[in-house]
């Protein structure tokens, strides 16, 4: 049998387009799973999975050439059409149908998820500054998140707050003590200072600013519109997309910084005498409690 080569490719052409197909490794890298072709589409077009009836392991390299001609008779039959936002020959959807992709080109729709990303990603660090926050109220000055290995496949994250800076050695014995495989993968971060009264309340007011000024932009699509069709227009737009998750981050960033700021300071003198009784000194103290399990150190 003429079987495929892990490293198989094939190129050709349709309609004057570049595309290059080679295997999938799931293809051959499990029992039972059929031929599977990625093909690349050239000029940064975007890839398609495009899947055999036949088992791989009963495929040779001329199943995998007559995968191409069954793509290309796909492709020639209204297979391409042009992106409705930039207007670039991309994949046709009706006949290629996707559950992760519409029916904009891979460059359109990969803009549109990294601006979604870097907006999550935004979001994702204020919550992560506020918890910190809440923390270092209390009398922590340091977090460690480390991955606890206690077997091969077998792993747990372990998050702790410390009162005082914590040395790779220290974090190493901690871990052995949990019964870690694998004493150097944690991350120790320094927690910011503990905000004043005045200090959040400038920084909730900027964040006010910020969301009315993204909700300004976001009106601005309707306000410079003559008619609706070019309203509609508008919103189909990269422009719109990216102000609109704008104001939408700028919102939740708002709304989740106000809450806590609305929440502390409303308890402040009283969360302040608790942590100045409650603190206690020395880093070893601080190791102690945690291996003990004690839930004041771990948050």
């Amino acid at each position: 049998m003429n079987e495929i080569p892990k490293d198989w490719s094939a190129s050709f052409e349709v309609d004057g387009i570049g595309f290059k197909a080679s295997l999938v490794p799931s293809s051959w890298k499990y029992r039972g799973y059929k031929l599977q072709l990625d093909v690349e589409m050239a000029g940064g077009g975007g890839h398609e999975i495009i899947p055999s009836e036949k088992p791989f392991s009963d495929c040779t390299v001329l199943d995998a050439y007559a995968l191409i001609t069954t793509i290309k008779h796909r492709l020639f039959a209204g297979g391409l059409s042009p992106c409705p936002e930039c207007g670039e020959t991309t994949w046709n959807r009706t006949v290629f149908p996707s559950e992760t992709r519409d029916a904009r080109c891979e460059r359109c729709w990969m803009r549109e998820w990294r601006d979604q990303w870097n907006e999550e990603a935004n979001l994702e660090r204020v919550k992560q500054e506020i918890h910190d926050l809440d923390m270092a109220r209390k009398g922590f000055t340091h977090s460690l998140e480390a991955w606890i290995h206690t077997g091969k496949d077998d792993r747990r994250l372990m998050q702790l707050f410390l009162r005082e800076a914590v040395t790779d050695k220290e974090v190493a014995a901690l871990l052995k003590k949990q019964g870690c495989k694998l004493q150097n993968d944690f991350q120790v971060r320094k927690l910011p200072a503990a905000m004043s009264f005045e200090e959040a309340k400038a920084r909730a007011d900027q964040l006010n600013i910020n969301a009315r000024a993204a909700g300004l932009k976001l009106d601005a699509f309707s306000a410079n519109a003559a008619a609706g069709s070019k309203l509609e227009a508008a919103k189909g737009g990269e422009a719109y997309r990216q102000a609109k998750a704008r104001f939408e981050t700028a919102k939740h960033i708002q709304h989740a910084f106000n809450r806590w700021y609305e929440k502390v300071f409303r308890v402040s003198i009283q969360q302040e005498s608790e942590t100045q009784q409650g603190s206690e000194p020395g880093l070893k103290r601080s190791i102690l409690r945690a291996i003990a399990g004690d839930k004041a150190a771990d948050g």
